[in-house]
């Protein structure tokens, strides 16, 4: 049987029932808090592997996690990977131990406005020969580095 959601547990589920609090309130887009919850499940992982224990967000420490996760999986990903990563993860426990100490918080709105709801953010697409690809984008636009992880993204998809 499921579970109920509860944000409030300090772990990794209740990170996860966070996350998807504040997409339902229109805080945020579910891919970004996606990448949140994936980061923060591996970096944990990597830490209670090397010994560090259970996680809990009210009083383990990120940076040994965060450490961890740099040390024992720098074969299996880039720098770069690794950085981002570690960046998702502390925005992650930044957030969600935010909402530990008041629950009542949220993050602050966008500047450009008032989020809107993931269903009401305007889709953009691809037609291509094989197929279409479809995304959201929040913010003023795409940044450089976004673009390059784009294209190394579409690169993987490519058969010859």
């Amino acid at each position: 049987m499921k579970r109920p959601p509860d944000p409030s547990t300090g772990d990794l589920d209740g990170l996860a029932d966070f996350l998807d609090l504040l997409v339902r309130e229109g805080y945020g887009n579910r891919g970004t808090l996606k990448t949140w919850a994936t980061s923060a499940r591996k970096v944990v992982a990597a830490g209670e592997a090397d010994g560090l224990g259970r996680f809990d967000f009210r009083s383990s420490d990120p940076d040994a996690y965060a450490d961890a996760f740099e040390r024992t999986q720098r074969d299996a990903y880039s720098p770069r990977s690794l950085a981002m990563y570690v960046s998702r993860f502390r925005s992650a426990v930044a957030a969600y131990g935010a909402f530990l100490e008041d629950e009542e918080w949220r993050p602050a709105r966008p500047a450009s406005g008032t989020a809107q709801p993931e269903a009401a953010r305007p889709a953009y697409a691809l037609d291509l020969p094989s197929g279409r690809i479809e995304f959201h984008l929040t913010g003023d636009g795409l940044a450089r580095a976004d673009l390059d992880l784009l294209v190394s993204f579409a690169e993987r998809l490519a058969r010859d």
